[in-house]
């Protein structure tokens, strides 16, 4: 888990945690370079062939893989 302050990348400031699930957690944070507010998303892979499944599912524009 991040926690609020921490700085990512030289530009991407932690605000909060917003949710999280079995992929991972969505942050609230603030783009130092663009000066807006963004979500990020720290993405937990297991090494397994259900959760490469669950990641390229939710990487697909539509939500499935074709």
């Amino acid at each position: 888990m991040l926690t609020p302050g921490t700085i990512l990348q030289n530009r991407y400031r932690i605000v909060r945690e917003l949710g999280h699930g079995g992929l991972g957690r969505v942050y609230e944070a603030f783009d130092e370079k663009l000066h807006r507010v963004v979500a990020l998303k720290e993405v937990i892979v297991a090494d397994t062939e259900e959760a490469q499944l669950a990641f390229e599912r939710e990487a697909s524009p539509f939500g499935r893989i074709a």
